[in-house]
This record gives structure tokens, sequence and C-alpha cells, in this order.
């Protein structure tokens, strides 16, 4: 309201006020302030102008005092050490005191600013000359303490008159006692001097060529010189610049004062700063007295300003010190009136020149507002006419530019204003008739919106409903939709979620989301009314305007209930469907299982059936006669086509249900044809029959499952031969390119059989088909060979087809895929042409590993004795029939045979102590099948030592799958082909020898080296291959201290059995960490991580192995102490780098081993251990990351290593192993009496030609602390190199033995030096621990 008031006020004043003395007075005021502004800023600028300068100015004065100072209070000391070296050379001694006085006299005529100097030492002798006020020098000498004699000094420098006595002792002096107890150089506090000037002393301690404490160089130095420069300084014209020391005494000044004044008893005393008489200095004084306790309180420097009598001064402090111990305040004080007479004389000239300009601007002004406002006048009065309704009336044009300007405009604005009222009128028209055309267009989107079948509601960019059609109103059952903001819409309206009793969420409403820019779909809303509830689908979209910002909200609503119906009975209907199919599906599995339960119990009295007229015909119970043998061999033929009428029904029964997969792989088609060649020729009997395998060698292999090609050209050639009388049965192929880079095979079965009629061609490859029935009469077979034959094809992505003419014979053709890809093996085609019956007589592969008796005995009760020889099986079946057919056949041929009826005797009898070389299992057995004997057993006996094969009647792949899972070793269906069995029986014990031989190989050679070596080489002959690979290794080598000199001292027995001991304590760890033992070099050791075998955490294992091999050396040394020996201590040295490994040597001998500069420089790292330490590289560091606990580290030049190198102490490895070594402070004590010893520094294994001296004066419990006989570095060993000890026999005992020790890098005193000790015998160590635990 003020404001409002205050602008009103000031609008009604300026509105009374003439144009006149508007246009005047703003131009005064702003040229009065312009004028103002203008004169302070050059006032403030002129005092700031004055601070900078001032600040300059003692700045510069602040540094030339320093620097003078610097300059000249360094000579006394150069003077010192001058002196100091003369006496070290012998120019100045206390021997020739008169000729010391002459060198000295020579010295102070150099140094015109020099009082006096002197030397005292420890016997109270003194040496002194002076430089008197005269021009005069005079010495003060005590030749014999305490007399003092004093002497003129001729001009020549020697001794003149002798003048005075008095008693003086140099040691009692303060500049002699504090540079004593300092041991520095220092200076003396300010005093006056004799020839009544203020002065300082220079003091120096003074040491003989030995390091020998012989007395203290005094030199006093005349401050006149800082006064005098103080007062040739020109800071300002009345400026003055002083020192003091913090305590307020004055040192030197600018001014004529001196600083100092003689009391009554005419006794110099010197001046406080505050008790000078000099206005800028006792101002300078009060200032610090009020804004100071002391002035130690200025650290560096301080800059400020005060008033003395009302004038302003500039004030600068720097503290100047020097490393003698001088400290003192330099200060500058200037007045501000040196800078600020020129400033305020321009000040004064600029205030007169504003005053001028301010007159002529108001005249000017007055002149210029009488123009300006007569044609400003004439132009109102032309307004107010304007404004009265007088378009036609003008201004006359001013001769003024601007307002002449103005006036034209003016007619031109009256113009216009005519010219726009009438367009104005016509537009007003137009509008008329554009608003008519928009409400129809309106009322027309009405109408369809109206007319849509769906709800339509629209809401705008505020959340107000803008519009709402007929149907949306018919669905909410509203007149009028209510006017509800969007928060509450979804609750007014009854909107629900689908199937829930939750009122749809406000913020998942389509119509909320798309007034923020989103198309949002949905069809989880229901619109609830008490009789109905209506499902609806709700599509919500933004519109736009013509600047795409959102301007409305629209929500199509669309009753989804009949649509909902319908996919809900839809639903049901499939469900009902997938219940009805489920139920197939299981009937389906129903039967599945019924074949293979019924294929179970079929080949179960079968296998009995066939095995026991087989072994019966084998002559298990005895000779038979003719007819017997006739007999049992149809009962044995009738067994075997039973069990491939079950294996068809139960293939045709995978294959219609499609669950049979194939293996595919390339397979080399003439060797399996000549496997089933082999196999078919039992098939011939007594026909005159030829079978032929015309396949290339060299034909290329197909893409095929091995088993189900056997099985197809098994069927083809059993069926040719079955209908062929004499003749020929013959195996052709050919290749057929069919498409680009995609080659057939056509395999041809050609016989010179009966034939099949043309009329059959097309059924004979159907289901339980034949020629006719006759032909199943006489030739049998259920006609499911060639159905599952085509099948087969065509699973392979072939074709099969028949040419044949009766009485001539058939032709069956097949084609398979080629193979891009080599098989894996290739049997050579005439090998199974050599040994026919290889596939189906064992004994021809392993007749030289199991030899045949021919003194077979008969079985007595269920097991046979084995002896030594004999191979143990344990047989376990439920069916005394099988238990018996498999029993026959092995009597036959001699294994010793254990039975037992089910799986928990099985158990039993293994548990009693009993261990078969190999278990026939049946699976299918009451109270515990064969699945859960092979589980627990497998919880004793891994697969190699225990086999087992199981024996089961079900031959479906999953139940093999399953066995084998279980660990079962091998599997056999059921009836069982006794020379199959056999055979893999032969492979088993073939196997087993192989194992144990293997066994034996490790176990020989493991002992030479590591079990990964020796795999590595077992498992490819490649590898025995001479040569090596790059590659990067983490590499450990171990070395125990100083065990060579141990071992000089013991037996070679006795060597041995400490090497012994601890390289398999050592080996254990190593292995333990599944690191590679490369060499045992004596006691050192060479471990690989990474070789053979590649592991990702090579470098953790090995630091961790590194950690576990130190702390096992606590465990080592107890047992050498257990045998009498000294304790054994060991350094490591771990580094990752690539090396070559491999094969290194001859054909004749080879070694497994790796070569390269970094398994060199893992050495080198190695030898700068000390016992018990572990030191590992840059980067292996890099490689182990954080796990590693390092608590050292030092930079190394390694011998072949051009640039030093940083290796790292490891104390200790973290997570997963958390190892961590135990490190005990060295606590030294000092030997009252030093111990006197000899030492030599090795270089490598060899004994430096150069012997020194020392004494240990300070002993720990395996550490000591030496001091060489000079503090020449030539008699210092380098730290971390080895020396060799040598003790006196009082000290050693007899024999006085040599010592081993490395150099330590802790720091020492000068030529001193720390060692830890790598060997010591016993007798030493005795003698040392004594004394040792004697002090401590």
């Amino acid at each position: 309201m003020l404001i409002k008031f205050l602008q009103q006020r000031t609008s009604n004043l300026f509105e009374q006020v003439p144009l006149k003395q508007i246009i005047i007075v703003p131009f005064v005021l702003q040229l009065f302030a312009t004028v103002g502004v203008t004169g302070y800023l050059s006032w403030r600028n002129g005092q700031q102008a004055v601070m900078d300068i001032a600040n300059q100015l003692s700045e510069q004065a602040t540094n030339r005092v320093k620097s003078n100072l610097a300059k000249l209070l360094q000579r006394p000391h150069l003077l010192s050490e001058i002196l100091i070296k003369d006496t070290i050379q012998g120019d100045i001694s206390f021997a020739d005191i008169e000729g010391s006085e002459k060198v000295l006299w020579r010295i102070i005529q150099l140094f015109e600013n020099v009082y006096a100097v002197y030397i005292g030492n420890e016997q109270g002798q003194f040496i002194y000359v002076s430089r008197e006020s005269d021009g005069s020098f005079r010495a003060k000498s005590v030749e014999e303490s305490p007399n003092r004699l004093y002497y003129l000094i001729t001009p020549e420098g020697a001794r003149g008159d002798f003048y005075n006595q008095t008693i003086y002792d140099p040691r009692i002096r303060p500049w002699y006692t504090k540079t004593l107890a300092l041991n520095a150089p220092n200076w003396s506090p300010i005093y006056a001097f004799p020839n009544g000037k203020l002065g300082i002393t220079a003091s120096h301690p003074l040491s003989d060529s030995q390091g020998q404490f012989i007395g203290v160089i005094g030199v006093d130095f005349v401050l006149t010189l800082i006064n005098d420069f103080l007062g040739g300084l020109e800071v300002s014209p009345n400026g003055e610049v002083f020192i003091l020391e913090s305590s307020g005494l004055l040192v030197a000044s600018s001014t004529n004062f001196p600083p100092y004044t003689i009391d009554d008893q005419n006794v110099d005393k010197r001046l406080h700063v505050s008790q000078v008489n000099h206005p800028l200095i006792s101002g300078t004084a009060a200032y610090f007295s009020q804004n100071f306790e002391h002035l130690s309180q200025i650290k560096t420097s301080h800059q400020s300003s005060f008033y003395i009598n009302g004038e302003k001064q500039f004030l600068d402090v720097v503290r100047y010190q020097d490393k003698w111990g001088l400290n003192w305040l330099i200060v500058v004080v200037m007045p501000e009136s040196d800078f600020l007479g020129i400033i305020n004389h321009n000040a004064r000239i600029t205030f007169m020149l504003s005053l001028v300009a301010l007159a002529i601007t108001i005249f000017i002004g007055m002149f210029m507002a009488r123009r300006v406002t007569r044609p400003l006048v004439n132009l109102n009065k032309a307004a107010r006419k304007f404004a009265q309704g007088d378009w036609e009336h003008s201004v006359n044009i001013s001769r003024c530019q601007e307002v002449g300007e103005l006036a034209q405009s003016f007619n031109q604005m009256a113009a216009q204003i005519r010219q726009s009222f009438s367009e104005l009128e016509e537009q007003n028209n137009i509008s008329k008739a554009l608003n008519r055309q928009l409400y129809d267009r309106e009322y027309w989107l009405k109408q369809f919106l109206e007319a849509l079948p769906v709800g339509v509601l629209v809401y705008d960019k505020n959340g107000n409903i803008y519009y709402a059609n007929q149907k949306l109103k018919d669905l909410f059952r509203h007149e009028h939709i209510p006017e509800v903001s969007l928060e509450d819409f979804a609750g007014i309206n009854n909107l629900y979620l689908n199937g829930t009793d939750q009122v749809y969420p406000t913020k998942a409403l389509p119509l909320i989301r798309a007034l923020k820019g989103k198309i949002v779909p949905i069809e989880n809303i229901e619109i609830r009314h008490p009789d109905q509830t209506i499902c609806c689908s709700l599509m919500a979209t933004p519109i736009f305007d013509s600047d795409e910002a959102i301007v409305y909200g629209i929500a199509v609503f669309e009753d989804i209930t009949q649509r909902r119906q319908a996919e809900m009975e839809r639903q049901n209907f499939t469900k009902q469907l997938k219940e009805k199919n489920d139920a197939l599906k299981r009937m389906d599995e129903l039967k599945d299982e019924f074949l293979a339960n019924t294929s179970h119990e079929l080949r179960t009295p079968l296998n009995g059936m066939i095995g026991l007229s087989e072994s019966m015909l084998d002559g298990v119970g005895g000779p038979l006669t003719e007819l017997q043998r006739q007999n049992l061999s149809m009962i044995a033929k009738s067994g075997h086509r039973l069990s491939t009428l079950v294996n068809d029904i139960l293939d045709f029964s995978k294959l219609r249900h499609q669950t049979l997969e194939l293996k595919l792989q390339p397979l080399g088609l003439r060797e399996i044809v000549e496997v089933i060649v082999v196999l078919s020729k039992p098939l011939i009997g007594n026909k005159d029959i030829e079978l032929i395998n015309e396949i290339p060698a060299d034909f290329p292999a197909v893409n095929a499952d091995e088993n189900r090609l056997q099985q197809i050209l098994y069927n083809l050639i059993g069926n040719a031969i079955k209908f062929t009388d004499s003749g020929t049965v013959k195996i052709t192929a050919s290749v057929l390119d069919t498409e680009v880079n995609h080659s057939t095979a056509v395999i041809n079965i050609y016989d010179t059989g009966i034939g099949i009629p043309p009329d059959k061609h097309h059924r004979i490859f159907e289901s339980f088909e034949q020629g006719d029935g006759s032909t199943a009469r006489q030739y049998g077979g259920t006609g499911l060979g060639l159905a599952i034959t085509k099948q087969l094809v065509e699973l392979h992505q072939g074709k099969i087809w028949l040419d044949s003419v009766v009485d001539s014979g058939s032709t069956f053709s097949f084609t398979l895929p080629i193979s891009e890809e080599i098989p894996e093996t290739i049997v050579k085609p005439d090998s199974l042409l050599v040994n026919e019956a290889a596939l189906v007589n064992a004994d021809v592969l392993w007749d030289a590993a199991i030899p045949e008796t021919e003194n077979h005995q008969s079985m007595a009760g269920s097991k046979l004795s084995p002896d030594s020889n004999q191979f143990k099986i344990l047989i376990v079946d439920d069916d005394p029939i099988n238990l018996q057919v498999l029993a026959n056949y092995l009597y036959l041929e001699n294994y010793a045979v254990t039975q037992a009826t089910n799986g928990m005797e099985a158990l039993e009898i293994l548990e009693s102590g009993f261990i078969p070389d190999l278990i026939l299992l049946d699976v299918m057995m009451p109270r515990m099948t064969g699945y859960e004997v092979t589980e627990k057993i497998r919880e004793d006996w891994p697969p190699h030592q225990l086999p087992i094969m199981m024996l089961t009647a079900k031959n479906r792949i999953s139940d093999l799958v399953v066995g084998l899972e279980l660990g079962a070793n091998d599997y056999l269906s059921k009836p069982l082909n006794k020379e199959e069995l056999l055979a893999r029986i032969k492979t088993h014990i073939r196997i087993k020898k192989l194992r144990t031989e293997k066994a034996h190989i490790r176990k020989t050679f493991g002992r030479y080296v590591t079990d990964a070596v020796v795999a590595n080489l077992l498992e490819s002959h490649e590898r025995l291959e001479l040569g090596g690979e790059r590659r990067t290794l983490t590499i450990l080598t171990s070395d125990l201290r100083g065990f060579t000199a141990t071992s000089e001292r013991l037996n070679p027995e006795q060597v041995v059995k400490i090497l012994n001991f601890y390289l398999s304590t050592m080996a254990d760890i190593i292995t333990n960490y599944n690191g590679t033992i490369d060499e045992f070099m004596g006691d050192g050791i060479l471990v690989l991580f990474g070789a053979p075998n590649v592991r990702e955490d090579d470098p953790q294992r090995a630091i961790a192995c590194a950690v576990a091999m130190q702390l096992a050396m606590e465990s080592v040394n107890q047992t050498m102490k257990a045998w009498g020996y000294a304790n054994l201590e060991m350094g490591i040295g771990v580094h990752t780098g690539e090396v070559v490994v491999g094969n290194i040597g001859s054909e004749k001998r080879t070694k497994y081993g790796v070569v390269g500069k970094n398994v060199n420089l893992t050495y080198r790292i190695e030898s700068y251990t000390t016992g018990g330490q572990i030191l590992i590289s840059e980067s292996t560091l890099e490689a182990v990351g954080r796990m590693a606990k390092i608590t050292g580290e030092k930079q190394v030049q390694p011998k072949g290593v051009q640039k030093p190198i940083t290796i790292y102490e490891l104390g200790g490895v973290g997570v997963p192993y958390n190892l961590y070594l135990k490190r005990e402070k060295e606590l030294f004590v000092v030997l009252p009496k030093p111990i006197p010893l000899q030492y030599t520094v090795l270089e490598g294994k060899h004994v430096g030609e150069n012997v020194f001296s020392g004494t240990v004066v300070e002993l720990s419990a395996r550490e000591a602390k030496v001091k060489a006989e000079s503090e020449d570095e030539a008699y210092l060993p380098l730290p971390l190199t080895n020396i060799k000890l040598n003790f006196s026999s009082d000290i050693c005992g007899s024999g006085a033995e040599d010592v081993y020790a490395k150099v330590l890098e802790y720091p020492a005193a000068p030529g001193h030096f720390y060692i830890h000790f790598t060997a010591k015998s016993p007798e030493l160590e005795a003698k040392l621990t004594a004394i040792y635990q004697g002090l401590s």
C-alpha cells in the first residue's frame, strides 16, 4: 500500500511540474551525481594506489635488508670454517700459539667487520686476536691455564710488547659451554664489545681429522655495518627501517640513535624499542604493545597500518632467521603523508573543474528546454483536436528534426487509423461467416461421436470433463456424467479391476496417463451395476495442439462382455482338450511302460533258455548225442528269433512315437559294412552264398548313427541272405552329387534270390508286410524289419527304394548324407577279414592277456575258490536261471565266480572283505534295484577300482543313461550274447591290467618327477617330443640359509637324513598346493605353478604355498632339535613371468623343465632374503592383488638386470587361505665388552680377497650390530650382501669355525652395520645365546 501511495503521489507531482523543469532538473542531477562519483572514485583509487606503493616499497626494503643481512652474517661462519680447515691442516695449533696468532692476524684483516677471532680447547688453552678501534691488533692468549697474557701485535703480525695479565678459563665461558652442549655452530646473544660497539659471536665446534673434539672457535662480529647499511637505505622521505629481537631489544636502525645506552656506572645497556626517542620507532613500539602480547607471535610476516597523532602510518614486519639460530624482526614504517601530497592537489583541481562544468550544463539545459518545448506544445493542441474526432486536422511540421518527425508520424497515424476502421468492419463480417462454419463442424463431429458404438469421454488438460457421448452415458447409466476430477472418477462411476473387488487404481487409469503423453490400451476394467457387470476394453490417447502441447485426453470404452464370455468358453474347451490329451499321453506312456516291462519279462526267460541251451552245447553238462545237440540248437535258434521279434516291436514303437534319437557322426562306410558282413556270415549256414563288400577303401565318410546304420545294414543284408538259396549277396556304394557342396552316398544291397513281384513293391515297406503269406510261412518273420529300416533311413534324411525281378534277385538301395568331416578312427579293411570272429569272440584279442586252461573243474555250491591268477567275478541276479546261465558261461572260461541273489546280499559280501575284479549286476531285482546297489557301491569304490556291468532286459536309452550316470562301467541287454558278454569281460580284464600298470608307472616315475608331469607324459605321446612353448608361470624357489656350512660339520649320512626329512616335508606342502617340483638342488627347491597344467589361480597358490612352507619350518626345527642339530632357516623368492617350458635334452635323456631369464631373476630375488623371509616380485603382486599382505618393500638391482626393480616382503595371504607369518621383533642389547671378529664379503659362492676387522657391539636373538674398524665406505659391506665371519677361539671354541651372515638394511651410525646370522656352529650359538640371555 505504501509503495502504491508513493507511486501515485509521484505521478501527481510530475503531472503538475512544467515540461521545462522536467527537462532541466534531471540533466543537472545527473551531472552532479557524475561529478560526485568521479571525485569519490578518484579519491578511493588514490588511497589504494598509496597502499600498493607503500606495500611494494616496504617489500623491496625488507628483501634488500634480508639479502644484505645474509651476506654480512655469513662471513663470521665462513671465517670459522677457514679456521677449522687450517686447524685440521696443522696451520693453527696449540703447540705453536704464537704462530697460530699470526695466522689469525692474517685472516682477521680479510674481514673488516670482525672484531676478534679466538680458539679455546679442553685443556683451557686460548688463542685470541682482536682489532682495536684505532686500527691496531692485540693478542690475548692462555698458554698455561688460567693465566691470560696480553700482547701488542706488530705491523708484521708478530708479538710486540707485553702489557697485561689476567685470569681466564675459556671452558666456562658461555660461547664455549653452549657450543659444547649443542655440538653445532651457533650465535651468542648480542652484547657490547670492549671497543664500545655492539656485536655478536659466531661459535663453531672444532674436531680433528678422526672426528675427535678439540675445542671451540669464536668470531666476534660488529653490528655497526648493519646500522650503516640501514642508514643508507631510503624507503620513503620520512620512512624508517629497524631490526629487533623477539624480546623487543633493538639490534640496528636507519636512525642516528645508537641501539644501546651507557648507565651511571659506565655500563653498556641495550635499548628496548619502546625506549628509543624517535616518533616513528616509539609509535611502532606502542602499536606492538597494543596488538601483540609478545613479538614471537609474528611467525613470518605482518602488514598493517596505524596512526601517530592522527597521521596514518604503513607498517611491514618480516621475520629473519638463519640456520645458526638467529631470529630477528625487520620492521619498515612509512608515513602516509609521504605519498598523499600530489594526490590531494589533483583532487582539488578535479573539484573546481566539476563546479565549472555544472554551471555550464545548467545554462545549456535551459536554452535547449526552451527550443524543445515550443513544438511540443503545438503537437499537444493537435492531439486534442484529434481526440475530439477531428480526423482531418494535421500538425505543422517543425524545423526541429525529432519533433518534425513526430508530427509527420502523427499525421500518418491518423491516416492509418481511418483505414483500419474500414478494414476492421470488413474482417468482422468474415469472422461471423467462419464462426458459423465452425459451429456446423462441431455439430457434425458431435453427431459422429454420438453414432459410434463405443463410449467416448474427453477430459481437458486441467482435469475437467469436456465431452461424453450418449453411449458412454448408457454404459455408466447416467443422464449426465458427473463433473468429477480424474482422481475420483473410478470410485464415482463404479470402475473395478477385472475379477476383483478393488476399485480401479487412480494412477493406472489410462486417461491420467494419456494426459501425460502416453497411449494406453487396457482390458482389465469392469463397470459394475447392481444387476449387471460390464467388461470393457479402454483405449486412451492424448490430443495435441499445433505447438505439440497436450490439450485433451480422449478415452474410448468398448463393451467386451460377450467377447470375454466367448474367450472363457474357448479356454474351458482348451482346458478340457488338454486334459484329454494328457490322459491319452498317460495311456501312451503306460503302453510304453507295459512294452518295456513285457520285454523285460520276455527277455529274462529267453536269456535263461538261450543261455542254458548254449552252455549245454558247449559241454557244461557233459557229452551230448547228436539228437540232443540238434534239439538244443533249435531251442537256442528259436530263442534268438523270439529276441529279434521283441527288439523289432520295441524299435517300431519308438519310431512310431518319434522318440528315437540319433547320435550322428562321421563314419567309414566300408568299415561298418565289413563288420555287418562278418556278423551275417553265420546266417548263411549251409547255403552256397558268397558275401562281397565292394565299397572302395577311399569311399568318403557318411554322417550317421553308428548303431542304427548297423541295424539298417544288418536287416537288409540279413533279408538278402534269407531269401537267397545260392549265388551272391553284394554290397556296393557310389556318390551322387545332388546340390552344390552337398553330396549323397547311395548304398546298394544286391542279391540273386527269389525276387519280389512288381505289384508288391509299394507294400513291402509297410508294417507287418511281406511278399505274400507263403513267404512268411516259409521264411518266417514279422514283417517289421523293412518298415523299421525305412523309418531309420528317413530319420537320416535319406530315401530307400527297391528294384527286383522275380526269380532273378533284388536290389535294395538307400541314401545317406556325405560327411564333410573325417572319422575319428578308420579300421583297416583287411583286419576284419583276417579275424572274422573278432567282434563276437574276444579270445583272439586277449589270448596273450588271459591264457585258457583246458582242465575245467565242476562247480560245487555257489562260490568257486579263486587262485591268485583267476579273475574274480561277483554275479548278482534274483533269477536262479540267469545265475546258472552266467555261472555256466564263466565256468567254461575258468573265472572265479561268487553269486548273490539280491542287492542286499551283494553288499554284505563286499562288506565282509571280498572285493571282486568285476560285478555283473541285474537291474530289476526285488527289495533293492541294481541302480540302488550301484549307488551304494560308488559311495566306497570308484569305477576304476570296482567296475560294474549292468545286465537287464530293459534296453531303453533312458534306462542305459540312468545306469551310467549312477556309476556303472558297462551295460548289456538280455538275452545275452555269450560271445559279446565274454568279450566285454575280457575287455574289463585288460583295462584293469592297464590301470594297474599305469598306477605302477605313476608310482615309480613319480619319485623322480611330479605326478603332474607323469600324467602329462602318459596322456599323449606327442608330449614326449623335444621342445617347449612360451608360457607365463609363477616360479617359487627356496634355499636353506647356511646349510652348506652346517653340512661340512656332519657326516654324509646325517646330511642325507636332514635333507630327506626337510625335502619330504616341503614336497607334501607343494603337492597340496598343486605345485610342480621342477628340481631339487641340494637344499634348494625350484617349483612351477602353471606347468604342465595351467590354472587361473597359479600366482595365488604360489604365495600361499610359500607362506605354508615357512610356517612348516617350525615343526621341521622341532625335529632338528630332537635330533640334536641346529635350527634350519629358509628363504623363499616368488616371481611371475614368461618362460619356455617343455622337454629339454636329447632323445636318449630328456628332462621336463623350464628355462628363461625370469627363472634366473627368481633365484636373484631369493638371494636377497634372510632366514624366514619371503620376497615376491612386482609382477606377482599385481597378479595376486589385495590377498597378499605386504610388510615391506625395497629397490634392488639384481645382476644382469638393467634397471632397478621393486621387491616386496610377504607377511601372509588372506582369504581363502588366511595364512600369516609370525614376525618377532629383534630386541638388541648393548655388549659391555665388544666381541672382536673378522669378516669377508662373499662374491656369489666365492670368498672375497679382502679381510676386514670389527667388533660386535650389540646383540639380539638372531642378529647383531657390528662396528667396522673404519668409517670409510670401503670397510662397510653393502646391504643384502652375504659375508663370512671368523670369531676368536674363546668365542667359537676350538677350531674357530666359519660363520655366515647377511647384511641388513637397518639404518646405523657411521661405521656400523647390522647382520642376520645364516649359519652358526652349535658352540657359537650356545655362547651368543648365553651372552644375550644374560644381558636381556
